[in-house]
């Protein structure tokens, strides 16, 4: 890259709006509360799927078996309206090439209208030349809208630091966390996953000084568990406190918080978190089911838990918290119990829906866990196998699809490094498609279902998975490679305000 090239590349990202930025302060009250997002909508049971238009502040409907799309909705004041886009336009080519057929089928992942318009919204961003939509409007002939885009440079392969365009991504979600994180310290009042989510986004920057703002959320996290007491008893860890979902999401979160930071503070519930996940499991089967105790499904269970509290007991372990080694061996036999009977390591849904359909998140977890503590060597390698040829099915998790992406990037990197950029280059339509004007991120989600992702918090989840994503090859978190050994230091004591405020990072840092 030449001096010139490089200049004009960070000129051109210092007049891209930020939050906070001159231009975001002369909109109206109204608006600086409540800025244009992109809503989708539920797709489980549809026969399409929404996606954000990035740039053009929209939101398309894409069918499945079609070759086109149709404008659901978009900000009066975006770039696509003031090219002319309106509601219900069809765009039907971009660039004067029509899109292929869009399917249902996970394992075709983006392809069709979603990825033809990322790419040509990078293409175009990044050669400076207007984005060519081709439109059809009241069923009359196609007709060409030219939508000027700002420059942008490409996304280069892995998402690294050194990329101006994914540092200026990382830098502009980081703040929308920040901004979105309650007074309390989370970032839901009722679910631990979506507070999970956003305190490993910010510990995957390396940023020290977003330590506060985790541990803010690590003490919230904290006070859920006090619900176990001073001595809980086995009983009160069974049928108190936080339930197997969530219990998982705030040990994962407080264990790679501690390998962070060295803070011992939150050894004690981390340890009380893996003591409940042990006690709950079914004596003779060692299922697990969403609330405490009661196993759904006919008492079938849900083994996405067993593989999460595999995952938290396995990350203790890295933070000298030791395993309860009866109960690690119960609850791996009822994972076996739900391996697919192809035998390619795929984790089905309990011990009777065993095939590899939305395994993402399971696999993903599991192969994690077992790479942290080098334990079922030929297992794991089956699972990241999988995981490495199942890229495109990480969305697709069930209920919670982005902890597929979350947990699949894990296993992946902790398995099959050399294959890790292909699980990262898997997102790079989401993550074109998800960048708002502001440069953070919408929620995309998979195809089939995003009614989980829903209750969590879209903003919350589409930042935060968006920022792991763009992080996750930095080795900043355990569950991406970082280094075994753990800090000796505790955290900088916490901001007196109640979010940090990233001061201006130097040359290099995201």
């Amino acid at each position: 890259m030449t001096f010139r090239t490089l200049l004009c590349t960070l000129i051109a990202l210092s007049l891209i709006t930020t939050p906070g930025t001159a231009q975001g302060k002369k909109r109206s009250k109204k608006n600086r509360e409540r800025p244009y997002y992109p809503k989708l909508a539920n797709d489980k049971g549809k026969t399409f799927k929404d996606i954000p238009l990035g740039p053009l502040s929209a939101v398309a409907r894409v069918p499945f078996k079609e070759t086109e799309c149709t404008i659901q909705s978009l900000d009066p004041q975006g770039l696509a309206a003031r090219a002319g886009l309106t509601i219900g336009d069809r765009i039907v080519a971009v660039g004067g090439l029509q899109f292929p057929t869009y399917q249902r089928k996970n394992s075709t992942g983006d392809r069709g209208a979603p990825q033809e318009l990322a790419r040509a919204i990078e293409k175009a961003q990044a050669s400076r030349t207007p984005l060519l939509l081709s439109v059809v409007r009241d069923g009359k002939k196609p007709r060409t809208l030219k939508v000027p885009l700002p420059y942008l440079p490409r996304l280069q392969r892995g998402y690294p630091k050194s990329c101006p365009s994914s540092s200026h991504y990382r830098k502009a979600i980081h703040q929308r966390l920040l901004d979105l994180q309650r007074p309390d310290g989370s970032w839901h009042k009722n679910h631990a996953h979506t507070t999970m989510f956003a305190g490993l986004a910010l510990l995957a920057s390396g940023d020290r000084r977003f330590h506060p703002a985790v541990q803010k959320a690590a003490q919230r996290m904290i006070q859920r568990t006090s619900a176990w007491g001073d001595q809980p008893t086995p009983e009160d860890l069974r049928s108190k406190g936080p339930k197997t979902w969530d219990t998982c999401a705030i040990g994962i979160l407080l264990a790679e918080y501690h390998l962070a930071t060295g803070d011992r503070s939150v050894l004690r519930p981390l340890r009380l978190c893996c003591e409940a996940m042990a006690v709950r499991l079914q004596p003779r089967t060692g299922r697990l089911g969403h609330g405490h105790l009661k196993l759904p499904y006919s008492e079938k269970g849900l083994v996405i838990i067993n593989t999460q509290a595999h995952l938290m007991w396995a990350l203790s372990q890295r933070c000298g918290v030791p395993a309860d080694e009866p109960a690690w061996k119960l609850s791996l036999e009822c994972v076996r119990g739900a391996l697919s009977k192809k035998n390619d390591g795929a984790i089905g849904y309990n011990h009777s829906a065993r095939s590899g359909h939305q395994a993402g998140a399971r696999t993903g977890s599991m192969a994690a866990a077992l790479a942290l503590v080098k334990r079922e060597n030929n297992l794991r390698k089956k699972m990241g196998t999988w995981l490495q040829d199942h890229v495109a099915e990480w969305p697709d998790a069930h209920a919670m699809s982005s902890i597929g992406i979350l947990y699949g990037l894990a296993g992946l990197r902790l398995n099959r490094p050399a294959d890790f950029a292909i699980g990262q280059e898997a997102s790079r339509t989401a993550l074109i498609l998800a960048r708002l004007p502001d440069g953070s991120a919408a929620y995309y989600g998979s195809k089939g279902n995003i009614g989980g992702d829903s209750y969590l918090s879209h903003q919350v989840v589409g930042n935060a998975v968006a920022a792991l994503i763009l992080s996750s090859g930095s080795e900043e978190l355990t569950l991406f490679g970082k280094s075994a050994s753990r800090p000796a230091t505790s955290p900088d004591p916490p901001s007196r305000k109640s979010r940090p405020t990233p001061e201006k990072k130097k040359k290099g840092r995201s």
